[in-house]
């Protein structure tokens, strides 16, 4: 069994590459919103490029200030439309060499990965495909790469943090080298070896924030960084792991933090972005002066699209439903984590929505739903869309937040109800809705694990790169009425992984009661697989079970050792997990596998839920001979309604014949008396009762 490091020490590394490069550069005036102080210089044209010569680069990388110092550079390759210079001790001291320069070239000028949306062009070739040209500030038409150490004080005992490369806008004018200069660190960073995709990854992230620089150099960090993080993906290198943003995605959109959900946000928007509208739509984002939310929005108008809300809410359903979106088929991409399963009643919650932000909620226990929104509509500032499970049709509930929503479908028909909030742009931060929810019957959910909320110890390898490897773990469940509710588990990375729920394990005799594929789970956090609906169990001892060839699963050094197995590769049989040992340490732990159940617990009873009971339309009311009626929706779970009509006096003047319980029919009145004459202009009272409750609504009648 292969070990693989802590997932500290895995972030760390992937930051050292890849997620650091970014800090404090990129970007620098506008970003961080500093002033120059000081005079500019005015640079001599680098039109002549002599093989030996000066460059100007941070003195410290971390600190903010503009603080240069001079190195000797060696011109190593130059054509018409890029040079490469590296820096003389680099070169000395062998962390440059033939090899390194001739595989940068060949990225940079002729090909990208396999994955790339061209692979027979370089970095550049694509990036002013679909970004336009550099700014070529010194009029030479060439793009400069130096090679050189970035002073970002690492320090291989203490970190294995490093900066991969930068951007720097000094040099577009600012008292720095006057030319378009893209930096990549040579120690520790290697063109050649394991850092090579990832420094490539970095030239394509920077060289984007050089095109960008030079069209708008006041662009909002969200935007620009989104763009930054597009350019690897459409080259098929390595780029930030949704999974950061995805774990939890009410966030604001236009928010950005140098955190790595920041990165993984911004990036994930714009590649649906282009997937949808393609290069035009981004080449004109990046020309646009307007900044962040409002460029995209006037780009969008200008190509037909949809506003920048409504595409956003596109953005958020594409990422939780991929199998009804585009873009997802061709990047795969973890679903959203979930922030609320409701399966116990009654429920009642008051929910915060970030800007642009989605909340996720599901229902998926229960029968005869019966549900209410606070400030949630068409017109206020949460919206909020039902998704029938597993079909993922929308549910048309108009009054939601008027009279509620009853659905006596629901646990017969379909049993899974998602809930999307959004919130649009015009919110400042963050809006709140409420929401309550009841339905007849109900159930508790019980979650069976072996980990103790711990820290994650250690990620084992499952497969060899070729062959699937499976882990396993038995659950004996106490409740013989349970219905299974979901699988979690704890991977390393977003390889593709099978779950499965079976009665036991090879050689001996196994019903599988359950399988299936998640394609990419969340990436160092738990990801949440929902099994079908009435999922029972006949024997009350199962095992779960995830196979993976690629993907590590986590360990915890706790819990009886007896009830985790190991399948290896190229083999059919599962054995005890304390037959293995990594570095000759025994595994006597478990594998950070969870799994759910419901059991039947008492819901609320319909009766002693309020009706939902809107305002009287129209209203004021104009009676006529036309037989025009005023309607009053009521919405009652589980009892009969009546209404009595009183004027200003307290004088009944109608008495309605009541509703059967359920229905969803609105209560009317036509404006005639209990004594068939016409009621009179003026104010009226509606007293609507059913079992256990009374409300009043105000109307006023005009003849």
């Amino acid at each position: 069994m292969k070990p693989i490091r802590s997932p500290f020490y895995l972030l760390l590394a992937c930051t050292a590459v890849l997620y650091s490069q970014y800090n404090p550069i990129c970007g620098l005036p506008y970003i961080a919103g500093q002033t120059w102080n000081g005079p500019v210089q005015l640079k001599k044209s680098m039109q002549d490029n002599p093989v030996n010569r000066e460059f100007k680069i941070r003195k410290d990388i971390l600190n903010i200030t503009y603080d240069p110092i001079e190195i000797d550079c060696r011109l190593l390759y130059e054509d018409s439309s890029f040079l490469i210079y590296g820096e003389a001790a680099q070169i000395d001291s062998g962390n440059i060499d033939t090899v390194a320069v001739n595989s940068l070239v060949t990225w940079f000028r002729d090909s990208t990965a396999a994955g790339s949306i061209a692979p027979d062009q370089g970095i550049k070739a694509i990036a002013d495909s679909i970004f336009g040209p550099p700014p070529d500030i010194d009029g030479n038409g060439q793009v400069f790469i130096l090679l050189i150490d970035v002073r970002d004080n690492f320090d291989p005992d203490t970190s294995q943090n490093f900066v991969a490369g930068y951007f720097d806008p000094a040099d577009q004018g600012y008292g720095g080298n006057y030319a378009d200069i893209i930096y990549l660190d040579t120690d520790p960073g290697r063109i050649t070896g394991s850092h090579t995709s990832l420094l490539m990854s970095t030239l394509a992230h920077e060289y984007q924030h050089l095109i960008h620089y030079g069209r708008d150099p006041r662009e909002d960090d969200w935007l620009n960084e989104g763009l930054s993080e597009l350019s690897p993906v459409l080259m098929g290198l390595p780029h930030r792991n949704f999974t950061h943003y995805l774990a939890d995605t009410n966030v604001r959109l236009d928010k950005f933090d140098n955190e790595l959900a920041d990165y993984a946000r911004c990036g994930l928007f714009f590649l649906y972005t282009w997937w949808e509208f393609g290069t035009p739509l981004i080449q004109d984002i990046v020309r646009d002066t307007e900044d962040g939310i409002l460029s995209v929005d006037k780009q969008l108008s200008a190509q037909g699209g949809p506003t920048i809300d409504e595409f956003v809410l596109e953005w958020h359903l594409a990422n939780m439903l991929p199998s009804d979106y585009s873009y997802t088929r061709q990047y795969t991409i973890p679903q959203p984590a979930l922030h609320t399963v409701i399966n116990s009643y009654p429920h009642e919650a008051s929910i915060d929505v970030a800007r642009l932000g989605a909340h996720w909620s599901v229902i998926n226990a229960g029968a005869s739903l019966y549900m209410k929104s606070t400030d949630a509509g068409p017109n206020d500032d949460v919206q909020l869309l039902l998704i029938r499970e597993p079909d993922h049709s929308f549910i048309d509930a108009p009054q939601l937040d008027v009279v509620g929503y009853l659905d006596t479908t629901f646990g017969i028909d379909y049993s899974g109800l998602l809930i999307l909030a959004t919130t649009g742009s015009s919110v400042a931060t963050t809006a709140q809705y409420g929401l309550f929810a009841s339905a007849t019957g109900g159930y508790r959910e019980e979650l069976l694990s072996f980990d103790e909320d711990r820290e994650v110890d250690k990620f084992i390898l499952l497969g060899d790169e070729e062959f699937t490897g499976a882990a396993a773990i038995r659950f004996d469940i106490p409740d013989e009425s349970a219905e299974l509710s979901s699988i979690q588990f704890y991977t390393a990375g977003s390889d593709s992984v099978e779950v499965k729920i079976a009665t036991g394990l090879p050689p001996t005799e196994i019903t599988t009661l359950y399988n299936s594929i998640v394609p990419a789970p969340l990436t160092n956090t738990w990801t949440t697989h929902r099994v079908p609906a009435s999922l029972t169990v006949s024997d009350q001892s199962v095992y779960v079970v995830v196979e993976s060839r690629d993907g590590a699963l986590a360990y915890f050094d706790a819990g009886p050792s007896s009830i985790s197995h190991y399948r290896q590769p190229q083999t059919d049989f599962f054995s005890p997990l304390s037959w293995f040992s990594v570095d000759t340490q025994k595994l006597e732990g478990n594998w950070a596998v969870r799994l759910s159940y419901l059991v039947p617990s008492a819901g609320q009873d319909p009766h002693e839920i309020p009706p939902g009971i809107g305002p009287f339309y129209p209203n004021p009311f104009i009676a006529s001979r036309e037989g025009k009626v005023v309607r009053l929706n009521v919405l009652s779970f589980g009892n009969a309604v009546d209404m009595t009509i009183y004027n200003l006096l307290g004088q009944q003047v109608y008495l309605h014949p009541g509703r059967r319980a359920n229905d969803t029919a609105p209560l009317v009145w036509d404006g005639f008396m209990n004594d068939g004459r016409r009621a009179p202009s003026g104010i009226y009272f509606a007293v609507i009762a059913s079992r256990r409750h009374r409300d009043i609504r105000k109307m006023i009648l005009i003849r």
